[in-house]
């Protein structure tokens, strides 16, 4: 009897064991396969990953049992679980945490396939609204074998019929679609829309659902038919059958981007599984992120390669923008509300219409800036904007990163000027400052204090919709609100928090945040765009309100080139926490240095803060800064390749 060896990865294999365990088996296995194998003095789960070599005069124990008929981790899937293992360099028992649910791993087993279920269920489609420009556009995104970056100057509707007009060809040629959002709201209020359009059962799928449901819809989908699913990221990892197209939506998110390991990004991996699938993947945004942009472009003599294509719809100059220099703004104690903006919120409140007001920063804290360098204080710990805050009567500059404190000086520590105020405040504080300001005003606050537990921006949105909400000041979420018909006036307190910030990213993100807020108020017949901004002639406030993203796109990618910032060079960052941090983290960044002689790569040492805990951090920035990584010792330490600041 010739005996076949396999490597197995076990649903709870000890670390130290990151590879796999060998088995023998007289019988061949498909890699993906779920088996019991028998470990110390218990049974485990485990799944096949791979032939594994003949171990020679080692004893190996054979397989107790083959559980699944067929491998729950197909093929595609599979090989997609190699190349992030390599590519963010992970275990591969880390990487099955992404792509499975949570053991015991047979509730995973699928539904046997009885054969007709393909042609057992057709897509009710309603044909009227795929109709014109939309079929045109689906024909140029889906001809083209490489990835499609599809910019949309109108994000809304529009392009949701787009998607529905995409799955709808791929189910009919018997492929499934995977359509990905960036957050669980838009991901809830994009199926309620996809499945008026195609009258059919659609899935929905994201980290919020239980076990039990992940576990249901492993069961369910694996049966022979084309299937559509719209999620987060995590909906990327589900065993669909014949995947023919993955859609990711506003693709510039950073919450694309996980912070757990392995530090996988949405786009990159999504890219790497329509290869094994030989499937289509099409980028989608209004405001798409420079590393696609960049790679819809020729390099050098290779060609691009992403494919681009533009909406069938151009944007004039965006009209309805009112843009106010806050350096001469006269606040009294309202600030950030200036006089202009607080007349544009007592016009829609007569109107019965909602005002949705925009700053990123939660809680009741200001920063200090020099009015004349247009620069912030920032701290020497963390390198962030410190908060003015008192102590028995006394302003000091705190950095709420680090906890880090000291006193306000009377002269700009960059220019000497004494023109120094405190500017930025928390959306408390202006909740505060409305409910005096508007005492008949029914406000709502969204941000993180707010509205931390699942289903609570729902509730703030259906009070707009109801009627019950004039004012809602928040974070970065209240974007979504926007969408209201009620909605008539957007309200950028402070446009140009985190340019500050050292973040090479900080530009790109606040235009593209507001060119988002632009083209969504340009829609509106009496939509107003209101922006208040300390640096007026700031290319990012210039160019999205100009609508010259192009250019915007042009000059940035150029000063990202010439600094040898992504996407024109490699960023990979290690973590350091722990017992004694800052010894190991100086002595990797010493190895780091001197292998970084030859290989043209930067290297760099940081104290960062994490929820006011120290941690530490060695960055790698050049061209091939995996030759570097390969060479230093990475136990207990995190690895993130291509992190997002």
């Amino acid at each position: 009897m010739l005996l076949m060896f396999y490597t197995v990865v076990l649903d709870r294999q000890p670390s130290s064991m990151p590879g796999g365990l060998t088995y023998s088996s007289d019988q061949p296995i498909a890699p993906g396969t779920l088996v019991k194998v028998p470990l110390r003095n218990r049974s485990a789960e485990g799944i096949v990953i791979g032939e594994a070599q003949n171990p020679g005069n080692f004893q190996v124990k054979p397989l107790t049992e083959i559980l699944s008929e067929n491998p729950i981790l197909t093929a595609p899937l599979l090989k997609t679980a190699f190349w992030m293992c390599d590519y963010y360099c992970s275990s591969f028992r880390q990487a099955l945490q992404v792509f499975l649910p949570a053991a015991p791993w047979i509730n995973l087993i699928p539904k046997k396939p009885t054969g007709n279920e393909i042609n057992g269920k057709e897509i009710n489609i309603r044909k009227s609204v795929f109709s014109g420009d939309l079929g045109k556009e689906c024909g140029r995104l889906l001809d083209d074998k490489h990835p499609s970056l599809f910019i949309d100057n109108a994000p809304g509707d529009d392009r949701t019929n787009l998607y529905g007009n995409l799955a709808d060809k791929m189910y009919t040629a018997g492929k499934s679609t995977l359509i990905l959002y960036p957050d669980i709201f838009s991901a809830e209020t994009a199926i309620k829309k996809l499945q008026g359009l195609l009258r059919t059962d659609l899935l929905l799928a994201h980290s919020d659902m239980g076990t039990a449901s992940r576990r249901k819809i492993w069961r369910e989908l694996p049966c022979g038919m084309p299937r559509i699913v719209v999620g987060t990221r995590t909906a990327l990892f589900l065993p669909v059958s014949n995947l023919g197209l993955i859609i990711l939506d506003n693709e510039q998110e950073w919450t694309y981007k996980s912070d757990q390991t392995p530090r996988y990004h949405t786009r990159l991996t999504a890219e790497v599984l329509c290869k094994f699938s030989d499937a289509k993947l099409v980028l989608a945004s209004s405001t798409p992120s420079l590393e696609s942009v960049c790679h819809s472009m020729p390099a050098g003599k290779e060609p691009p390669r992403y494919a681009q294509v533009l909406s069938w719809t151009r944007a004039n100059k965006p009209k309805n923008i009112k843009l106010v220099d806050m350096t001469s703004a006269d606040f009294g104690k309202y600030y950030p509300l200036t006089s202009p903006l607080l007349d544009a919120i007592d016009e829609r409140m007569k109107k019965s219409e909602v005002s949705i007001l925009l700053l990123n920063r939660r809680g009741a804290a200001s920063s200090l800036m020099c009015f004349d360098c247009k620069k912030n204080v920032v701290s020497p710990v963390s390198n962030l904007p410190m908060s003015v805050v008192k102590e028995s009567d006394k302003p000091w500059l705190l950095d709420l990163k680090s906890g880090y404190k000291e006193p306000v000086p009377e002269i700009c520590p960059y220019c000497s000027s004494p023109n120094l105020k405190a500017v930025g405040a928390g959306t408390q504080g202006v909740e505060t400052k409305l409910n005096k300001l508007f005492p008949r005003a029914r406000i709502s606050r969204a941000d993180s204090d707010s509205t931390g537990r699942p289903g609570d921006f729902s509730l703030l949105l259906k009070g707009i919709e109801s009627g019950e909400t004039d004012i809602l000041i928040g974070t970065q979420p209240v974007v979504k609100a926007l969408g209201s018909p009620r909605a008539t006036l957007a309200g950028i307190l402070i446009a140009d928090t985190g340019l500050s910030q050292p973040d090479f990213r900080s530009g790109e993100k606040v235009f593209s945040r507001l060119s988002r807020i632009i083209a969504i108020m340009e829609n509106k017949p009496s939509g107003l765009t209101f922006i208040q901004t300390f640096r007026p002639t700031a290319a990012e406030i210039t160019c999205s309100i100009e609508g010259r993203k192009h250019d915007y796109w042009d000059a940035e990618l150029s000063e990202r080139k010439s600094a040898g910032y992504p996407p024109f060079s490699q960023m990979i960052r290690l973590i350091i926490r722990g017992r004694d941090q800052t010894g190991r983290a100086e002595a990797i960044f010493k190895l780091a240095k001197k292998l970084s002689e030859a290989a043209r790569v930067k290297v760099s040492l940081n104290e960062e803060y994490e929820n006011k805990r120290k941690l530490m951090t060695v960055t790698l920035r050049g061209n091939k800064p995996r030759d570097i990584l390969r060479q230093l010792p990475l136990s207990g330490i995190v690895v993130d390749v291509d992190p997002a600041e």
